[in-house]
């Protein structure tokens, strides 16, 4: 018989967390998505309304197949004079781009007058079978690198990459913006252009580094701190002993976690602020908002020539505009590629009703594509729809759509990527409005690589979004942002991620009331884990800053170094039926610090508006809210602070039920119901008691929850290595354990 250890899982919560602005936040493998395999004949086609375009063609193309455009921008003002003549053809146009690279120098530009209407789509699709690249990098040639000079070689300490070190000349190459401009700050948002990069066969090389890209980050030692305005701090932070000589004449520039676990700062340091006999950065600004500086935090300091001493690294020269570089096997079979066009690709203003299917966009230092309002204003666009395509090899945020409604991003992979992976916004929550957009089977994939933090594989903004069978892996933060109301999340899958940041979870949103509605189901997550220590302890469903009304449900949680699944001081949240395997810290936790983390941010930040933003403005009198969401009426009805149940701070009618935890090789040492009062948080006894702090543990529900310390019946089902089998334990013990679909998480074959 398989043994059943506690009848508690109840509520495992901190009785205090550290008061603070929270924020958001594996292995590789063949992409499904961006194939350039295009579907079957658009409308368009049917009705042989088409625009061919071809990078080798000739100048003087008419847009037949016969003489096709050279260029995207070529089809598009043959369309904007089809409007005006006869207006767009049932149907649409479609332009057709066939198999080649076509190398930019500028963004291809879409605007108003370039969208097509309802029934009617504009699209721009390769050739079915084709592999078609918009690249906004130069080529380097293998012929122009020559054996590095003597002098900068003189600089370096590695012997062998002296012996390999190679220089070519990016003028003489080809590159038309050399123009150094490099991205510095504070980690607290999606990046969206980077500096230039290299690239190799696809795959990013590194900026001379120490430590090494593939070896653990340095640990800080902050010998003192000092306040040097209201928000900026000068760091005295300790470097090896004997590295700073090296470092001689360098523009250090530095990246690390050294305030929160969230925020990734980096800056760059002038030589004078460098102490060679003390081994310390003694000017090294960085920007703190509520937080000091901590030592043995993760940082790392690249741009220094002595460190060029790995394969894959390079430094680039901006003055003299010559690259070095220690390459990875021989160039002379290699793609080498310098990324040059900045912010975006694509480009699409005021764009509607537009399709980007089978194309790849690579070698920008921006986005592929990215279609916004006009500037200064916040209109949405509608109708637009990116699939089957592939970002690779890209600085900034790979796909951005803001302002948009009727939206689709579905079956594309992304990869290598500097920052975020997919964006999708129409961030207004005041009337509940949704936007339709749909996030659906893309493949997101070793993000965040130059710049580690707050930059998520996707992120989510407004209204009635779905977002289902992704998979998002390999990144340093989060993997899905859903800072969205009355949205699904749901058959995701979610692994190796958070690896370089702390107070943050695979899936994560918080920060306001206006996005109650959500549902969080069948997810499969795992291995959540910061990578060099135990210092920082990520979590698997993240729902911070009194995140209400949310619906966490039938999810699998695997190997989570954190809280498998935290509720920060909300209301209404439910928690139930899900699976929870080898928690490191604790399954589930239901903080009560919101009134407390409201005392602060209104001390810190002069009011607490921040989680009322949005929802502060909505019609309250409306018949829709006052149905569907009457813990909104608190925000005007009941005092803050006033210690009543539905007082705005308090996580009140909290529900933690019918979940299952699993442990069989980290099993945490319980403690007694008398020590759990005294304890700054709870773990779990095997006590069958419910223990719950303050307004949960007198107004929530926690009941049925069960704790296994020796299998209750698991079998690999799909993607899913821990699925629950058809005979388990579970379904005898918990007699309304709903089954969990397996079989649709994860990305789907169509």
């Amino acid at each position: 018989m398989k043994r059943m250890i506690s009848v508690l899982l109840s509520v495992f919560m901190l009785v205090l967390m550290i008061p603070g602005l929270a924020g958001c936040a594996g292995e590789g493998g063949d992409g499904k998505a961006g194939t350039a395999e295009a579907d079957e004949l658009t409308p368009a086609e049917k009705n042989g309304n088409v625009i061919y375009v071809s990078a080798g063609a000739a100048i003087d193309g008419d847009g037949s197949e016969e003489r096709p455009f050279s260029r995207m921008e070529e089809a598009r003002d043959r369309i904007r004079e089809i409007k005006k003549e006869t207006g767009l053809p049932d149907g649409g146009i479609t332009v057709i781009l066939k198999e080649g690279t076509y190398r930019i120098t500028e963004p291809v530009e879409l605007c108003a007058e370039d969208s097509g209407e309802e029934g009617k789509t504009v699209t721009y699709r390769a050739e079915k079978g084709a592999r078609v690249t918009i690249d906004g990098g130069v080529a380097l040639p293998s012929s122009g690198f020559v054996p590095a000079d003597e002098e900068f070689k003189s600089k370096l300490h590695s012997e062998e990459a002296k012996e390999k070190l190679l220089m070519t000349d990016l003028e003489k190459a080809g590159c038309f913006d050399l123009e150094y401009r490099n991205t510095y700050g504070w980690g607290g948002g999606i990046i969206y252009s980077n500096t230039q990069e290299l690239f190799a066969d696809g795959m990013r090389q590194h900026i001379a580094r120490w430590p090494d890209y593939d070896q653990p980050w340095a640990t800080s030692r902050v010998v003192r701190s000092v306040d040097y305005d209201e928000t900026r701090r000068i760091n005295y932070l300790e470097i090896p002993e004997g590295r700073a000589a090296e470092w001689e004449g360098s523009e250090i520039i530095v990246c690390g976690l050294f305030a929160n676990g969230w925020e990734t700062a980096t800056t760059q340091s002038e030589w004078n602020g460098v102490s060679v006999e003390e081994n310390l950065f003694t000017t090294l600004t960085v920007k703190s908002s509520l937080y000091g500086f901590n030592s043995d935090r993760p940082f790392f300091v690249y741009n220094i020539p002595a460190e060029l001493d790995s394969p894959g690294e390079y430094f680039w020269d901006h003055v003299r505009n010559i690259l070095y570089y220690y390459p990875q096997g021989d160039i002379g079979t290699q793609e080498l590629v310098f990324s040059q066009v900045e912010n975006y690709l694509i480009h699409g203003t005021d764009l509607s009703h537009v399709t980007f299917d089978g194309i790849s966009f690579e070698h920008g230092r921006g986005s592929g594509i990215t279609c916004e309002p006009a500037e200064g204003e916040t209109g949405s666009s509608a109708g637009i729809t990116v699939r089957n395509c592939t970002f690779r090899a890209l600085g900034g945020c790979a796909l951005v759509l803001k302002y948009v409604t009727d939206t689709v991003v579905a079956d594309n992979d992304l990869y290598e990527l500097g920052c975020a992976g997919i964006e999708v916004s129409n961030p207004d929550l005041s009337d509940r409005r949704p936007s339709n957009n749909r996030i659906e089977n893309n493949m997101v994939r070793d993000f965040s690589q130059f710049y580690p933090t707050e930059n998520p594989g996707i992120t989510a903004r407004g209204m009635g979004f779905l977002i289902a069978h992704n998979e998002v892996y390999n990144g340093n933060h989060t993997g899905i942002l859903f800072h969205c109301g009355d949205s699904i999340v749901e058959y995701n899958i979610c692994h190796d991620l958070c690896r370089m940041s702390g107070d943050a979870g695979a899936m994560y949103d918080g920060g306001s009331w206006a996005k109650t509605g959500n549902v969080i189901r069948f997810n499969y997550i795992y291995n959540i884990n910061f990578d060099y220590d135990e210092t920082l302890t990520p979590n698997g469903i993240y729902l911070d800053d009194q995140l209400p009304g949310q619906l966490v449900y039938g999810n699998t949680l695997v190997n989570i170094e954190g809280v498998g699944i935290t509720a920060s001081g909300g209301k209404n949240n439910t928690i139930r039926n899900n699976v929870l395997i080898n928690m490191h810290t604790m399954p589930i936790c239901i903080g009560d610090n919101g009134i407390s983390f409201q005392a602060e941010s209104t001390k810190y930040l002069g009011g607490y508006t921040g989680y009322w933003n949005a929802a502060d403005k909505m019609d309250y009198t409306g018949q829709f809210i006052r149905d569907m969401y009457p813990e909104l009426l608190l925000i005007n009805e009941v005092p803050y602070y006033s210690g009543d149940i539905d007082d705005p701070g308090s996580q009140s009618y909290e529900i933690a039920e019918g979940n299952v935890l699993y442990i069989h090789d980290h099993f945490l040492d319980p403690v007694t119901v008398d020590q759990i009062y005294v304890e700054a948080y709870i773990r779990f006894t095997i006590d069958e008691v419910v223990i719950a702090h303050g307004m949960t543990f007198i107004y929530g529900t926690v009941r049925n929850n069960l704790v296994y310390d020796v299998s209750p019946g698991f079998e690999k089902t799909g993607k899913v290595d821990y699925a629950l089998t058809e005979d388990s334990q579970v379904y005898r013990d918990i007699y309304n354990f709903e089954k969990i679909p397996y079989e649709l998480i994860g990305i789907q074959e169509r």
